[in-house]
């Protein structure tokens, strides 16, 4: 194998070797017309020197690189499941309605019942809450019977994935699971708008350990979502299901929603024994198809983004009724943060009658009572829920 040497200025004495390759074909290095230093570990290279266009890269080959946290780039809110204004704790469920933690929504028709708390989530570190759903009464179901878990998102915080353009993005799901069972989970997202479905499985593959899972589900050049407050786009979590949601099949691009595709590669059956259980958090949607680490938002800031679905006030914090006229008492309520429609209000109050709502607003509500300015007595509502819920 031939060699080049290069011997040292006569201040020094290192040699430096060139090794030639060992192939019989010549090999032609083309040093500068000019005098110059070739790079070492200390030389800069002049930007000069780098021009033309840089060649694409995948990120899913890119390796050691630091994600750029860039706000607001998980879709989700509360994927953390660190808000729960409802209850941390329900008993018995069997019916559909939203439970402890904020914005999602547990789905149930027939599938038994269950206890469905806000957890700590012990054995995962940086995530501090999880939502678990535990099985308390089993149930085998019918063809028409299922259990699912929804998130659903405004149309007009989805433009940025330009669904139904030619450069629509793919979205990439990532999220921590723990299950009692091991098998096939099954998540999709629903366009809204458009009655479009795409389906993607998940493996659990170790039961009672938390478990990192990521989805990426493809770009969508037909129909748009709406520009609007609206639900445009649903993820959702099949969970059990009779064979209506089981009998299609898993289709990983985008079609006509198929009710029997819901649940097809669902093998978990979580309410088919009692002490089964699903267990999830650290939820996160965000454009493009590689999985960035999740995006923490502080507890103040996670809570006044659910307050634009749903608001109670503390505890103990109760709103007194003030004349407002000769014939009426009335109390004025600024809610924390303008709400995504005008919401509906329930409310108890220390005394049960001749009670009246008065112009709720996105941004404030009001309840009178008949009550003459000379009536003696002092009234107060108790509790109050105001809910602008997709």
């Amino acid at each position: 194998m031939a060699k080049v040497k290069i011997t040292g200025h006569a201040s020094g004495t290192g040699v430096v070797t060139v090794t030639a390759p060992n192939t019989s074909t010549d090999r032609v290095i083309t040093l500068p017309d000019s005098t110059g230093t070739i790079l070492d570990n200390t030389s800069t290279l002049d930007a000069t020197k780098l021009s033309g266009a840089l060649p694409a890269l995948s990120g899913a080959s890119l390796t050691g690189v630091n994600a750029i946290n860039g706000g607001r780039k998980n879709l989700i809110i509360n994927g953390a499941m660190r808000v729960a204004q409802r209850a941390t704790s329900v008993t018995s469920v069997s019916t559909t309605a939203f439970r402890t933690c904020d914005r999602w929504l547990p789905s149930f028709n027939a599938m038994g019942t269950y206890t469905i708390t806000q957890e700590a989530a012990s054995g995962l570190s940086g995530f501090p809450t999880s939502q678990k759903f535990l099985c308390t009464t089993a149930a085998s179901p019918s063809s028409s019977n299922s259990f699912r878990l929804y998130y659903s998102i405004e149309g007009q915080d989805l433009q940025s994935i330009k669904k139904g353009n030619a450069d629509a993005e793919a979205v990439t799901l990532s999220f921590w699971v723990r299950s009692k069972k091991t098998g096939t989970g099954q998540v999709n997202l629903s366009d809204n708008d458009n009655s479009r479905n795409v389906n993607k499985t998940y493996a659990i593959s170790v039961a009672d350990t938390w478990e990192k899972k990521t989805v990426t589900f493809p770009a969508d050049t037909t129909g748009s979502f709406d520009n609007d407050n609206a639900s445009s786009l649903s993820v959702m979590f099949f969970l059990d299901g009779g064979t209506n949601f089981t009998s299609g099949t898993v289709t990983e691009t985008w079609h006509s929603a198929t009710n029997a595709n819901t649940g097809a590669g669902n093998t978990l059956a979580i309410s088919g024994a009692i002490n089964n259980y699903f267990e999830i958090t650290g939820v996160q949607l965000e454009l493009g198809s590689v999985a960035t680490d999740f995006e923490h938002r502080s507890y103040g800031e996670e809570l006044a983004l659910c307050h634009r679905y749903y608001w109670q006030p503390d505890a103990g914090v109760y709103y007194y009724l003030m004349q407002y006229n000769e014939s009426y008492k009335m109390t004025q309520v600024q809610l924390p943060v303008t709400m995504r429609v005008s919401p509906s209000v329930t409310y108890t109050v220390n005394d049960g009658s001749g009670y009246g709502d008065y112009n709720f607003s996105p941004s404030q509500i009001s309840v009178y009572k008949n009550s003459a300015y000379d009536s003696a007595g002092s009234w107060h509502l108790l509790t109050l829920k105001v809910d602008s819920e997709l």
